[in-house]
Order: structure tokens, then C-alpha cells, then sequence
């Protein structure tokens, strides 16, 4: 009986040991490739070609035939690279859902039994005698170990889109080990900058965005806006998981037409710096991770809805953004508008963002008039010096509540009602 898919590809980043880049001092450049040199179209034309070869072949056979074309590569980093970016658009299927070890226990056991009664002349004898007594599975007794696992496929990749992602990919391999993000987007449109946002969510990143042109209209004009999302060089704990995020976020930064991006990365040691921008023709063809809406997210609109029904508020499909005093936007991961034509946001903090938490009750305590409620995860509201703030705030006790993973609808229901 085949199981579910092993593997699925999607979230390509580079580990450290596979990342191509040169130090010149306090600076890091990512050793991207040429997508139109002909050697390197070859080399992922073979690569493709293993993964395209047929139906059922499985993860060691691709192991075996791509070690030779790594090996062949001058440059064994790029080669690994290039293997692991396509190796992560591969989807697996694991061959049996039984439990294998167990009759692999049971076989020894016969074997062992057999062995002990000395009644077989030969191997052929012995061995038939350990098959009557245990029924084999067709697909073998180790098809449940990674080297079994069969090919499902990779989808369409052309060898001029492996090399493009692979450029992407090193960006957000360095992107792992990055402490702050800093984005400086020229002529951006409020309908690009929300989809960042949204994206930017999806990865439950925050970020502190301001308009440079501090008189921005309103509408879809073109303005320029600098964005500065904390990396996980300024995280105690869960570092490499920010990272991830972080890294996963920047595809999305590549679909727009111009963007500058600075951030401080650790290597060999030091803090570097990465500057990129648009030159860098970077192009991302995975999928896009905030394409879908996950399933806590769609439940929470469900239920949100349902608890909303019969008062003035309802849920608004389209969130927009707050614009505040000095430029500065605020993009809250809900919106909800009553039968006057009043907006309220909700705002989520997750277990990174105690800094940000930690200025916006500030700045909401000294007066801001923002229509904000706000959840907090409890993993930072138990914070010592975070729990204190909650406790003494003003704001959030009237308009906050803490939660675990993801907000009861209740709870957001009931502060909405309450509102004046």
C-alpha cells in the first residue's frame, strides 16, 4: 500500500557549506552564475534529465546517477548546489505504510530458528524455509528506508530555470544567518506593497515600514518606502527558524521592478555585509510560499464570521494599511468594518516580535489613535519584562488579549462588540 508524499519541493535555501560567495572584508558577494552560459546549460540539462528519466525510480538510483555528474564539476560547491536546489523540488513517495520494522524482527526471528534446527543441506533450502514461514511484502522489507522512497517528480523546470533559481537560492542561504533586513523600494504602489505585506505575514515576519516621501497620497501612486525587518542575528531563541522565514520572504521582494536590500550576515566569525538590488536580474520561479492561505488562517476567517453575525462588525476580504504620523504604515493581519463605515485592525504578535509588541504599546499609551486591538502569543507575553508592560498597560487591557499559536475567535469577537 503506498503512503503519503515523502518530500515536496518549494522551500529551496542553500545551506552554509553549499553557499558560493566572496568575503572582501566587512562584505559578502553571492558568487552568482551566468543563466545563459552554455557549459552551465548543459550541466542542468543533465541533472534534469536523471530526475526525467522515468517512473518509479527512487532516491538512491538519483543518488548513484547524479554522484558522477557532481563529480565531474570543477567547482564541486556549485555542483552540490545545483543538486540540492533540484533535489528540494522533488517530491517523494514513501512505499508502504505497514510497519517493516517489525517484519523485518519477524524474518531474523525465522531465520534464527531455521538456523538453529540444522535440518537445510543448502542456502536454497534455508532460504525457502524462511519464506513459508514469513509472507514477504512484494515491494521488499527495507522499501520503507529514504534510498526506496520513488520519484513522484519535479514538475517543468527548464535548465535555464534551474540556474536562475539556484541564484536565488544563495541569496537565501546567506539570508539564514542575516541579523537585520533593510529594503529601500523606489516607486513601489500601495497594491505591490500590500501583497509584500501579506507575504511578509504569511511568514509571520514583522516589519517597521515608512514612506520616505512623507506627503505619500492615497490610492495606488508610486512612492518610495524603506522597510527594516529584525533578523535572527537579534533573536535569543528559535534563530534558525526566523531565519528560514526570513529567507523564504525574499522571493517576493524579487517580483518587484526596483528594490534595494541590506542586511548584516555572520560568516567565518564576522558580520558582513549584503547589498543587493535589482541588477542582480534575480529571478524566482518556486512556488511562492504565501500563495496559499494556511489552514489556521482560513479557520480563524470562518469562524470570525460566524461569531460576527447579528452585530455591526464583519470581516473585510481586502485589509488595508494604517498610514500614521511620519510617514510610517502599519499593516495589521486583520480588518473588520462596522455598519457606520469604521475601520478596527488586529494585530498578531508571534514569539519573535517582542521588540515590535513592545513599541507599539508605547506609542498607543502616549495617545496614538489607532483602532487596534492587539494579541500577543504567550510565548513573549510571559516574558518577565514584556509580562510587566501587558500588566500595566493601559491600552492593551482594554483593547488586548495573549493567545496560543494562533487567536480565539471569542476573544477578538468580544473586544470588537465592546468598542465604542
Amino acid at each position: 500500500m503506498n503512503g503519503g508524499p515523502a518530500t515536496a519541493g518549494g522551500s529551496i535555501v542553500l545551506t552554509k557549506d553549499l553557499i558560493n560567495a566572496r568575503l572582501m572584508g566587512d562584505r559578502v558577494q553571492p558568487g552568482f552564475i551566468s543563466v545563459a552560459d552554455d557549459s552551465l546549460l548543459s550541466l542542468a540539462a543533465r541533472m534534469i534529465g536523471i530526475y526525467n528519466a522515468g517512473n518509479g525510480i527512487t532516491r538512491g538510483e538519483i543518488d548513484e546517477m547524479m554522484a558522477p555528474i557532481v563529480a565531474s564539476c570543477r567547482n564541486l560547491r556549485l555542483g552540490n548546489g545545483l543538486r540540492k536546489t533540484l533535489e528540494d523540488r522533488a517530491e517523494y513517495v514513501s512505499a508502504a505504510q505497514e510497519d517493516l520494522a517489525a517484519r523485518r524482527r519477524e524474518v531474523f526471528l525465522a531465520s534464527a530458528r531455521e538456523l538453529r534446527s540444522g535440518s537445510h543441506g543448502d542456502e536454497a533450502s534455508y532460504g525457502e524455509a524462511v519464506r513459508r514461514a514469513v509472507s514477504l511484502p512484494e515491494d521488499g522489507l527495507y522499501s520503507d528506508l529514504p534510498e526506496n522512497e520513488k520519484l513522484v517528480g519535479i514538475g517543468d523546470m527548464t535548465p535555464r530555470q534551474l540556474l536562475e533559481r539556484y541564484n536565488c537560492a544563495l541569496v537565501q542561504g546567506l539570508l539564514l544567518y542575516s541579523r537585520q533586513l533593510e529594503l529601500e523600494l523606489p516607486d513601489v504602489r500601495p497594491s505591490q506593497l500590500r501583497r509584500l505585506m501579506r507575504a511578509l505575514r504569511f511568514n509571520r515576519l514583522v516589519a517597521d515600514v515608512v514612506a520616505k516621501d512623507k506627503s505619500a497620497k492615497d490610492g495606488d501612486e508610486p512612492m518610495t518606502v524603506k522597510m527594516l525587518v529584525d533578523g535572527p542575528g537579534s533573536v535569543l531563541s528559535n534563530a534558525r527558524s526566523y531565519g528560514l522565514q526570513l529567507a523564504l520572504f525574499f522571493p517576493h521582494v524579487c517580483l518587484l521592478p526596483k528594490w534595494r536590500l541590506r542586511a548584516k550576515v555572520e560568516l567565518r566569525g564576522r558580520w558582513r555585509n549584503l547589498v543587493l538590488d535589482e541588477s542582480c536580474a534575480l529571478v524566482f520561479n518556486g512556488r511562492m510560499t504565501g500563495a496559499y492561505v494556511p489552514e489556521e488562517v482560513e479557520l480563524f476567517s470562518k469562524r470570525i464570521v460566524e461569531k460576527l453575525q447579528g452585530t455591526q462588525w464583519h470581516l473585510v476580504d481586502e485589509c488595508p494599511y494604517i498610514k500614521c504620523k511620519g510617514g510610517m504604515f502599519i499593516f495589521p493581519d486583520y480588518a473588520f468594518m462596522n455598519d457606520s463605515g469604521e475601520y478596527c485592525y488586529l494585530e498578531l504578535f508571534h514569539r519573535w516580535h517582542s521588540t515590535q509588541i513592545s513599541a507599539r504599546l508605547e506609542t498607543l499609551d502616549n495617545g496614538a489613535q489607532w483602532p487596534l486591538i492587539i494579541g500577543v502569543d504567550n510565548s513573549i507575553a510571559q516574558r518577565p519584562e514584556l509580562e510587566e508592560q501587558l500588566a500595566s498597560s493601559a491600552y492593551f487591557q482594554q483593547n488586548g488579549f495573549t493567545y496560543r499559536d494562533y487567536p480565539l475567535p471569542d476573544k477578538v469577537a468580544k473586544l470588537l462588540t465592546q468598542r465604542r
